[in-house]
């Protein structure tokens, strides 16, 4: 923003300075930019107190509408503050409706019997006793060694498929 050198400048000139915080202010209040917003608002501080009071009519009409748009933002701000509060507390309400329907949702999962657990644990270290037999080259008592293909093109470690 460029400031006019002091109260000798012209009205026109000093107009222009307040309006260009003004636009700097709804631009950045537009874009969501708080971050910018804040350092407008700063600048904006510094320059009303090194500005003192308007010099003309003109400029304090200036400064009015600034005054305007600055309150309007502000209220613009406070009511997205409020409506973020209230989605929080919905959010927060919902969360234990949510965790008691996770709940029921997985109470609906049968469970395994016993016996399907028995037997999914049996396929399980079947499973395991086959790779260490695989790996070693031994067999274990519930199945015989499988013996490597003569296959020229087979490197490297065998196939889980049987290939």
């Amino acid at each position: 923003m460029t400031s006019p050198s002091n109260k000798h400048a012209p009205k026109g000139a000093e107009v222009r300075y307040w309006q260009q915080f003004q636009q700097a202010l709804v631009r950045h209040a537009d874009k969501g930019d708080l971050d910018a917003l804040r350092a407008v608002n700063r600048k904006l501080v510094n320059a009303l107190i090194q500005r003192g009071a308007p010099q003309s009519h003109a400029e304090l009409v200036a400064r009015q509408e600034l005054a305007q748009c600055h309150q309007a933002i502000i209220q613009r701000l406070k009511q997205d503050k409020d409506e973020l509060a209230r989605s929080m507390q919905a959010f927060r309400a919902n969360q234990d409706g949510l965790a008691a329907y996770e709940l029921t949702a997985l109470s609906s999962v049968p469970i395994l019997s016993s016996k399907a657990a028995l037997s999914l644990e049996t396929a399980l270290s079947a499973g395991a006793s086959q790779k260490v037999a695989l790996s070693t080259g031994t067999s274990t008592a519930a199945e015989p060694a499988q013996q490597p293909a003569s296959a020229p093109h087979q490197q490297g470690y065998p196939s889980p498929y049987g290939d």
